[in-house]
């Protein structure tokens, strides 16, 4: 595995650099066909779920469950999008993350474990050796690589990576749901709901791990977000409003005032930040600021909670639609 982490990068690049290496025929259109408005495409297979997107070495990946069980990426690679399957089942949602130069995806597969897919010349597939009960969440951190999950104890647990080894660590307390976690200001943070129904926060500060409860209850999975040197928690609270626990000096809680159905995705993109989600109509809807919060319409309907990434200047939104397709909104 020690190996496989340290090519994996050189490995990527330059198997993605080859015209086709990768996959099936691309769709027809590409997202900067059309300038400073919104768009929608569709990616023209049906996926089972919500997705995981990242932006990696200047290509854009999608992962996702498709019908078949398996987990697949969608990539936009030389002006193209294209599918490939990677060989082996998973249940719940994915989650990318591309570190130190390299790319991963976590997921939980039908034996219940977590596992891990990464490239190092061709794909390879690790079980990390523990069961988990949710989708994990994954991000990069000080060098370092952390994928957050409940297990079946009911706690939070983080499978790291740290001095060349996979290390396991209970975090102590139970959880209900998946977290999200987010590096900010140097320290980690990982948001979740615990069973009193509120929002708590296990953070990592000066050399130890806290939990701290932040005060208000939530009904789904909360989305994270470092905006302007503030950090940002959004979540659906019990009165069905998205609602943002922000701290400025101090945790504050906002109302955002409109209902959504599922989990946000929040994200920072040219000094602005956005939340989307699924509201009660069906359809996707953006809530932005820009010197004041604003609502819109995205004019389609979704079935899952949309994912979000903010890619070489551009603003995309993936998420299933009825006909069962993943397809994009997306700003260029």
């Amino acid at each position: 595995m020690v190996k496989r982490i340290l090519v994996l990068g050189l490995g990527l690049a330059m198997a993605w650099g080859a015209a086709g290496s990768f996959g099936a025929a691309p769709t027809s259109a590409a997202p900067a066909a059309v300038q400073s408005q919104w768009s929608w495409q569709d990616q023209g297979r049906s996926v089972t779920g919500s997705s995981s997107t990242v932006s990696h070495n200047g290509n854009l990946y999608v992962f996702t469950r498709r019908p078949d069980g398996n987990l697949w990426v969608n990539y936009w690679h030389e002006n193209a999008w294209h599918w490939q399957d990677q060989g082996r089942s998973i249940t719940g949602s994915p989650s990318a993350v591309s570190h130190n130069g390299n790319l991963y995806v976590f997921a939980r597969r039908p034996d219940g474990n977590l596992w891990v897919n990464w490239y190092d010349n061709a794909w390879h597939w690790q079980d990390q050796g523990r069961t988990i009960t949710d989708s994990p969440n994954a991000l990069s951190h000080n060098g370092n690589l952390y994928a957050f999950a409940r297990r079946p104890d009911g706690n939070l647990w983080v499978n790291y990576w740290h001095e060349n080894a996979w290390h396991w660590q209970d975090q102590t307390r139970t959880i209900t749901g998946s977290p999200n976690a987010i590096s900010h200001n140097g320290n980690l943070y990982a948001f979740a709901r615990r069973p009193d129904g509120n929002l708590w926060v296990n953070y990592w500060h000066e050399n130890a791990w806290h939990w701290q409860d932040q005060g208000r209850s939530i009904t789904d999975s909360p989305s994270t977000v470092s905006h302007n040197g503030n950090l940002y928690v959004f979540a659906r609270r019990p009165d069905g409003n998205l609602w943002v626990n922000w701290y400025d000096n101090a945790w504050k809680w906002q109302d955002q005032g409109r209902t959504i159905t599922g989990s946000p995705s929040a994200l920072s993109h040219n000094a602005n930040l956005y939340v989307f989600a699924r509201r009660p109509d069906a359809k996707l809807w953006v809530n932005w600021y820009d010197n004041a919060w604003k609502w819109q319409d995205q004019g389609r309907t979704i079935t899952d909670s949309p994912s979000t990434v903010s890619h070489n200047g551009n603003l995309y939104a993936f998420a299933r639609r009825p006909d069962t397709n993943l397809w994009v909104n997306y700003w260029a």
